[in-house]
């Protein structure tokens, strides 16, 4: 488990955001303590690795009706994990000694310094180069870091898969950066959703959700 801790929480597999501050839509401003946080959302080959056990995914069989799909393919091991709930990432965080960023850390991060809509600005044009999103997507995500990363080399901060933060207030959970199935304007900035104890629960929202991981 030391190894496996260490590699996680190594240069390769983490970078370093320096101190700052997050100007909030409404103008007001959060400040930003120095952290370290994944390159890459967390993929089912690591999340297996403490947890032993993959998170139900859902398919649809031949007569249309959702059924689980417990055990991804081998093709799909560096995918983002889709489906632990928001206590299953949380206590995958905790093992490894780290946890989940607070929906303005995972702003401030996935920003890299842009005001943009994006983290490369405002140019919705060039979102395929750095998000899996409905328009290039094929309605599922992919193998994390293949497009390109912010200006802090964070990947996938856009699309491929919505991403848990801290709680904001009890019972209500936060995912950010949309998903493969989402919208140009669902990936902007500020577009994080709260999601509700009995929408996390469905099939469709088990399928959208996985996570990166922080550290002070």
């Amino acid at each position: 488990m030391d190894i496996f801790k260490n590699w996680c929480c190594s240069p390769s597999q983490q970078v370093k955001i320096p101190a700052g501050t997050l100007t909030l839509e409404n103008g007001s401003k959060v400040e930003i303590k120095n952290l370290w946080i994944d390159k890459y959302e967390v993929t089912f080959e690591k999340y297996y690795v403490i947890q032993k056990l993959f998170p139900t995914r859902w398919k649809y069989d031949s007569t249309g009706k959702l059924i689980p799909l417990k055990t991804p393919s081998e093709k799909l091991i560096k995918n983002p994990v889709c489906g632990p709930q928001w206590q299953e990432a949380d206590y995958y965080a905790n093992c490894l000694g780290l946890r989940l960023p607070t929906l303005y850390e995972w702003e401030y991060a996935a920003r890299a310094g842009s005001s943009g809509k994006y983290c490369f600005g405002d140019n919705e044009a060039s979102l395929g180069e750095h998000a899996w999103y409905k328009d290039n997507s094929n309605d599922r995500p992919y193998s994390v870091g293949q497009k390109e990363p912010n200006q802090w080399g964070l990947y996938d901060v856009h699309g491929n898969v919505q991403e848990w933060c801290n709680m904001l207030a009890p019972r209500e959970y936060t995912g950010c950066g949309g998903y493969f199935g989402s919208t140009s304007s669902e990936c902007v900035f500020g577009a994080w959703q709260l999601i509700q104890d009995k929408l996390r629960e469905t099939p469709f929202f088990m399928m959208i959700t996985g996570f990166r991981c922080v550290r002070d």
